[in-house]
């Protein structure tokens, strides 16, 4: 396993990290922009950017090509999609039986995540929705409480965020059909 630095962007443009190296799994994550000496340090930065502001969805298309295929997926999601293709970043990647996953933001949002990293020197080697690093199996959706806000994954290419007051209408809308596995972070309350 490469010497990997992983970096959490919350919504409000908080930065938590936490650093993998060879077989050594990382336990904790430190707040605030990692040290200068860490990012040149390691062979790989991924960052989590927030779950609310990319779309996860899925397409079948075929192409000859790559410059081809990527020229075509905007327009076989754009029915699921509320602003003007022009303002959107569309990424892809190879799904499991021929379809391809495909994550979806506003341009605005991607140019600010990036400033927000430079600001900090970080340049990122990948930018991945925070939903993609919560596991969906078979059989199993996940859930991630933290702090005021949830993040499910319901499939590989299936997730949203919501607030904890809006969970429940979300879940209802979902249906999951599988188990779902919750992992609450919130705080635990003082003990009197």
């Amino acid at each position: 396993m490469p010497d990997r630095l992983l970096i959490r962007l919350a919504p409000d443009g908080g930065l938590t990290w936490l650093r993998q190296g060879g077989a050594a799994r990382a336990v904790a994550s430190m707040p605030g922009a990692p040290p200068a000496g860490v990012l040149t340090a390691v062979d790989e930065i991924v960052v989590l950017v927030p779950a609310a502001d990319v779309v996860l969805t899925e397409a079948s298309l075929s192409a000859r090509n790559r410059v081809q295929l990527m020229q075509a997926l905007p327009y076989a999601v754009e029915e699921q999609l509320l602003g003007p293709l022009e303002d959107l970043h569309v990424a892809a990647s190879r799904g499991t039986s021929g379809t391809l996953g495909v994550a979806v933001v506003a341009k605005a949002t991607l140019r600010g995540w990036l400033a927000r990293l430079a600001e900090a020197g970080i340049r990122p080697d990948a930018l991945l929705p925070e939903s993609l690093a919560l596991r969906a199996a078979a059989q199993q959706a996940s859930l991630l409480i933290d702090d005021d806000r949830a993040i499910a994954r319901l499939a590989p290419w299936s997730a949203f965020a919501c607030s904890l007051a809006e969970l429940p209408g979300w879940l209802a809308l979902a249906s999951p059909r599988h188990a779902l596995d919750v992992h609450d972070f919130r705080a635990a309350p003082a003990l009197a």
